[in-house]
């Protein structure tokens, strides 16, 4: 009875007969004290109470096997109270909280014959039942009734949970609820139910019915992007809403629990969850054979021998280091190897794992429990009920609570509702009532606001402490819950903005750090081991409180996205009109104005942008506008990966910053040293004497201090100008090119690698502040404002010359850096190449990317040239690459030994493991062998907000790494970065395994001999040992997933001097079989495919070779492209005409390009020896480690620490 929270003789009995587990036994009657508190019926104007004694009385007499009998008895059982009709009593409730009994009499605590069935009658009394019919027939999801339940009766709940989306399946009777802060949330809590259970894939049409209220708006949204049916229900009707009945049952179910277990308030919602999952075994009607809704569902006959109370005494078996922490920190409980806590719910609605609350707000998700059965009522007693005590505290304290995502949609359980820091945790009693049976109309009082931060959704959420509650009770609401505490919203307000204006109370009130719920599931990984030679500086903690930005792969995060920003603009394809609209639309996210600094709200606008146009093209296919079905613009999404991905981490807070004693002082000298380098270069400071500060107060754009702390710990501040906020038009013109250069890594490879280097020395320098240095507006000024973030004044300047920030500024920076080194220097600058310069007498190269420079030449040569850039612009010391001295450029790790040079990119895993928290994952031998290892499931959950941006930032690390210096992901990369238009569980486990492979493997580098074996002899030879070697394959139809179609996927690979320059691995859409087709597809043979990657392929060399060319390096020509298919060879050749290939159209430009013996010439490799193979498809552990060490090589220096690390991991 209790288990079944309340459930009637007959019910219970109904339900042993149809599940496994125990003996169906017609058991006693249960004078139960709490059900008439919990269950009490209300029906228009009748209120009647019996004892129980009366009730069986008058069943027996009235006779148990008739019908008559138990709805006359039902209707006015003898001993009834009966009370006149009042309007105050008919306008409490309009609908009966035991409608649903009418629905389904086993419900009816009023039935207790085990004996009593219903007629046929019964079920077509249109008087008794007045809610939507679908006839017996109805089949599980194919008609869903939804509404919205508050927990408003029992106060403010753990972890934040506002309200819950309840489901209720018309055809098996199924009941299931997702927690949530809002009701903003009703659209992902629907498509977690679509995913569940896999509405799009059943045989027939499914229909989501609901009220017509505002809030309903995000179902029927969801319904049209799931695919799903919406039907509205009659508006001013709640009655004829299934799910609002379902509501009040399962309300009294968890109302039953709550009271048997005397838990805490806060804990109701829980009750309530536990309760509709026992209700999911029990029977339901005869028309349905009696059979529980999860037989129904699953086809499965399910055992109930798991159940058990809420609330019960559990205890959970300890993971072994757990257990010897757990020891460590409390000797007294030295030996116990388990928890101790109360069972609260289930892990998943098909599993028997258990989710026990074991203390301190953490709950572990386990199938090694202990239980008690006859201990289910709380102690209030914390030694007793649980492991972890609650904190002790004073009335200083501030209380720490978690964000938590209500729905884990990894677990899918109730793991991360739960505060960190609870008090009344267990069973210490409040002094609020438990609840109040009419006190679902009760509204809580807000006593205060004290702090606000920005939700999932980018909403804002104030900290509310709620009268007669304590201030362990807070909770974390969004806006629409504290309408009616509007006064108090805008006085908190106000304090926060002056606390932002008053220097001398710099630190406000600022959203909270928060810390992820403590799960002991020891199926997950645990928690990361420092490594005794791992370097601090990943995520140092500073005297703040706050983590330290780790070192960023360069200097300036911005630089990693220009390269792709410039390909993107340039871009002719159908989505070049997007990509330019969402190019324009980065800058100006950010007028969303963020609560001071944090980048978190532009990582979530950014996604919900991206978002944006991927939803255009499902609805355009939805409504197929085209012929042809619309693809996603997949150079959108990684466009915004490798921006996330860029910025993993916020600048300082200048409040908090010059509130702390050590950093106050570095703070305001970085200030003042920014300020006067911008006035003795671009800025003038102006005041009100000057004659044009109207026109300055009118005009100023606004600017920002942003402040860092760079890797070798100096404190840094740059005024930076909010660029978005200027009329480009007015300030640079209307036909002003914004358009930029960068170089590509491949030319800093070709030029790094370059065989026969003899006395060749490689430099690099960095130019300060180098778009200040630029050339000034010729006939005119902008103005420029700032609030000085010490005395909280504005501050305005004339500008005279680009700033970062600004929108002209890398373009304006490029024309006066590439003026200087042509016209000045008589440098060549290439034309494939924007980025090279060459000087031929001298045999020097230089790269530049953005302000970084790259110097390839004779150390005289590069001496003269650094001088002379001396001579012009400030810069930095000049880093010279010798064995001794490694150097950083770009984020790449570029050193030498005496017999080879290594570019390594293992800072930058560190950090990007760090930043992605995956430290903790064991890089064992058993483990992690290949970065890839098998296809991402298409039936996988969708990743919820702050997942996509983990999933997102990781994408673009990944995506940074393929394109610096780990070739080896490069196929890995590209299968994951399908699936960024709509990301999975799935896709975000082959992400992590990816970062698994990278720890155990980041000792890899790019290795390029300096000599040849008989140059030691004093003797220098130029042989052509160290030749180009080129290589192109395809996997035919390989990828099984959804989204690719079945298409090929290309891969190639450049090799010189026995280290690799340039890769690839895509599915292109440049080589195709006819040119209305627009894109790579699926094709009939391995030859065609192999023949659109050769194509594909020798597009791309043909380019590396001008490129070379213009660096003065040599480049074979004709090049030989190998390939292992004949068919391929052959068709090259024209030597054959094969029935399978007379689709390709041999007119099409690429493929004379091919034939022209002059360019390429094909070549056949063995398939075990081609190294494109690695950029094509999954290969197993001997193959892929077979090709890979091929082309990288382990780093002498890094070896021996990457295996120490390895022997800590395992």
């Amino acid at each position: 009875h209790d288990v079944f929270c309340g459930c009637s003789p007959l019910k219970l009995y109904k339900t042993l007969q149809v599940t496994r587990g125990f003996i169906a036994e017609k058991l006693p009657f249960v004078n139960c004290p709490i059900c008439p508190l919990v269950k009490q019926v209300r029906t228009g104007d009748r209120n009647t109470k019996s004892t129980d004694r009366e009730m069986i009385a008058a069943i027996n007499e009235y006779g148990s096997d008739s019908d008559e009998a138990v709805l006359e008895a039902m209707a006015d059982p003898p001993g009834a109270i009966k009370e006149e009709p009042n309007e105050d009593s008919m306008a409490i409730e309009t609908i009966p909280e035991g409608a649903q009994w009418l629905d389904n009499p086993i419900d009816s605590p009023l039935i207790y014959d085990v004996n009593w069935e219903p007629t046929a009658e019964w079920a077509r009394d249109e008087t008794v039942y007045n809610g939507p019919r679908f006839g017996d027939n109805t089949r599980p999801m194919e008609h869903v009734f939804v509404d919205n339940k508050d927990y408003s009766q029992f106060g403010p709940q753990a972890g934040g949970v506002v309200q819950a989306l309840v489901m209720y399946d018309y055809g098996s009777t199924l009941k299931m609820k997702v927690d949530q802060p809002s009701k903003e949330e009703n659209g992902k809590s629907l498509k977690f139910f679509a995913a569940e259970f896999n509405w799009r894939g059943l045989p027939y049409k499914v229909t989501v019915h609901s009220d017509s209220c505002g809030s309903m708006k995000h179902i029927k949204e969801m319904c049209a992007e799931i695919g799903v049916a919406y039907l509205p229900l009659p508006p001013h009707h709640p009655n004829l809403n299934e799910a609002e009945k379902v509501c009040n049952y399962m309300w009294a179910g968890g109302r039953h629990n709550k009271i048997m277990s005397n838990c805490p308030n806060k804990y109701a919602h829980a009750a309530i969850g536990m309760a509709m999952h026992h209700d999911m075994f029990t029977a339901t009607t005869a028309s349905r054979q009696w059979k529980s809704p999860y037989e129904i569902v699953t086809k499965v006959v399910p055992s109930i021998q798991h159940l058990c109370r809420f609330w019960t005494k559990a205890y959970v078996k300890m993971p072994k280091k757990k257990a010897r922490e757990h020891a460590k920190r409390h000797p007294e409980t030295a030996g116990e190897i388990a928890y101790k806590g109360r069972v609260i719910g289930y892990h998943h609605w098909n599993s028997k794992t258990k989710t026990v609350l074991i203390g301190d707000g953490r709950v572990v998700n386990s199938i090694d429990v202990t239980l008690d059965h006859n201990d289910f009522r709380s102690t209030g007693d914390y030694s007793l009920d649980f492991t972890y005590k609650p904190p002790k505290h004073d009335g200083n304290l501030r209380i720490v609570e978690c964000e938590a995502p209500v729905l884990d949609r990894k677990s899918r359980s109730l793991e991360g509702a739960m505060p960190h820091t609870q008090a009344n945790e267990g069973g210490e009693r409040e002094n609020n009532p438990l609840f109040d049976a009419n006190s679902e109309e009760e509204e809580y009082e807000v006593e205060k606001i004290t702090k606000h931060k920005v939700g999932d959704q980018g909403e804002i959420k104030y900290k509310t402490h709620w009268k007669g509650y304590g201030p362990e009770d807070a909770t974390w609401e969004p806006q629409e819950n504290v309408t009616n505490a509007g006064e108090l919203v805008d006085k908190h307000i106000r304090e926060y903005m002056e606390s932002l204006e008053d220097p001398e109370n710099p630190d406000g009130n600022y959203p909270e750090e928060y810390q992820s719920t403590d799960s002991s599931d020891e199926s997950q990984e645990e928690e990361p081991v420092r490594h005794p030679m791992e370097r601090r500086s990943a995520r140092a903690v500073n005297s703040l409180g706050m983590a330290m930005k780790p070192p960023d792969p360069i200097e300036d995060e911005t630089k990693q996205v220009l390269q792709m920003r410039e390909e993107t603009e340039k871009t002719s394809s159908p989505h070049s009109q997007e990509r330019i609209e969402f190019i324009n639309t980065l800058a100006t996210i950010e007028k969303l104005e963020r609560l001071d600094t944090k980048f978190n709200q532009f990582e979530l606008k950014l996604i919900r942008e991206v978002e944006k146009i991927n939803k255009r093209v499902d609805e355009a296919n939805l409504k197929k506008e085209k012929e042809k079905e619309k693809e996603y613009d997949h150079g959108i999404n990684e466009l915004a990966c490798q921006i996330l991905g860029a910025s993993s981490m916020n600048d300082m807070n200048w409040n908090k910053a010059l509130k702390d004693p050590i950093f106050r002082e570095k703070a305001i000298e970085a200030l003042d040293k920014e300020k006067r380098s911008l006035c003795n270069t671009i800025l003038e400071r102006m005041s009100e004497d000057d004659d044009d500060w109207e026109i300055a107060l009118k005009e100023a754009t606004p600017g920002r201090y942003i402040l860092t702390i760079k890797r070798n710990g100096i404190v840094k501040a740059r005024g930076v100008k909010q660029g978005f906020k200027e009329d480009k038009t007015t300030a640079d013109g209307a036909d002003f090119n914004y358009s930029s250069h960068v170089a590509k890594f491949n030319s800093i490879r070709m030029a790094l690698f370059q065989p026969n280097r003899g006395t060749r020395c490689i430099a690099t320098k960095d130019i300060s502040v180098a778009f200040l240095q630029s050339k000034g507006y010729e006939g005119f000024v902008k103005y420029i404002c700032f609030k000085d973030p010490v005395s909280g004044k504005w501050e305005y300047y004339r500008q005279s010359g680009p700033i970062y920030g600004e929108a002209s500024a890398p373009v304006r920076w490029e024309d006066t850096f590439g003026e200087w080194l042509e016209h000045d220097m008589k440098f060549i600058r290439g034309d494939n190449e924007k980025c090279v310069y060459y000087y031929p007498q001298r045999d020097l190269i230089i790269i530049t990317y953005v302000d970084d420079v790259y110097a390839d030449g004779e150390k005289g040569d590069i001496e003269w040239f650094f001088g002379e850039l001396d001579k012009r612009f400030e810069c930095k010391d000049a880093e010279w690459l010798t064995p001794e001295n490694t150097v950083d450029h770009l984020g790449m790790e570029i050193s030498m030994t005496q017999e080879a040079i290594y570019l390594c990119m293992y800072k930058y895993i560190l950090d990007m493991l760090q930043t992605l928290d995956y430290m903790g994952l064991r890089a064992s031998k058993l483990k992690y062998n290949v970065p890839i290892n098998k296809d991402i499931e298409a039936e996988s959950l969708p990743l919820s907000y702050e997942e996509r941006k983990k999933f997102m930032k990781g994408v673009g690390m990944l995506g940074w790494l393929k394109e610096t210096g780990r070739p080896d992901v490069a196929y890995t990369h590209s299968r994951i970065a399908q699936h960024m238009a709509n990301p999975s569980e799935s896709a975000m486990e082959a992400l992590k395994h990816c970062c698994g492979y990278l720890k155990k493997t980041a000792h890899l580098a790019l290795k390029a001999e300096l000599y040849q074996d008989d140059e030691y002899a004093g003797e220098w030879h130029y042989t052509d040992k160290c030749t180009w070697r080129f290589y192109s394959d395809s996997d035919f139809a390989g990828n099984s997933e959804a989204q690719n179609k079945r298409r090929s996927q290309n891969g190639e690979i450049a090799v010189l001097n026995k280290a690799p320059v340039a890769w690839a691995s895509k599915v292109s859409s440049v080589g195709f079989a006819h040119p209305d087709i627009g894109e790579a597809h699926a094709d009939m043979s391995s030859a065609a495919a192999e023949i659109y990657a050769a194509s594909n392929a020798c597009c791309d060399f043909i380019h590396l070779g001008y490129v070379a060319d213009e660096m003065g390096i040599d480049f074979p020509k004709p090049f030989k492209l190998e390939v292992d298919n004949q068919a391929a060879e052959i068709f090259i050749n024209d030597t054959a005409f094969k029935s399978k290939l007379k689709h390709i159209d041999c007119r099409q430009e690429w493929v004379k390009v091919l034939r022209d013996k002059s360019i390429m010439t094909p070549v056949h490799v063995d398939t075990k020896e081609n190294l494109a193979d690695l950029f094509t498809k999954i290969l197993d552990k001997e193959t892929f480690t077979r090709l890979r060490d091929e082309i990288m090589h382990p780093h002498p220096a890094i070896k021996q620490l990457s295996a120490c690390n390895s022997e800590l991991d395992e």
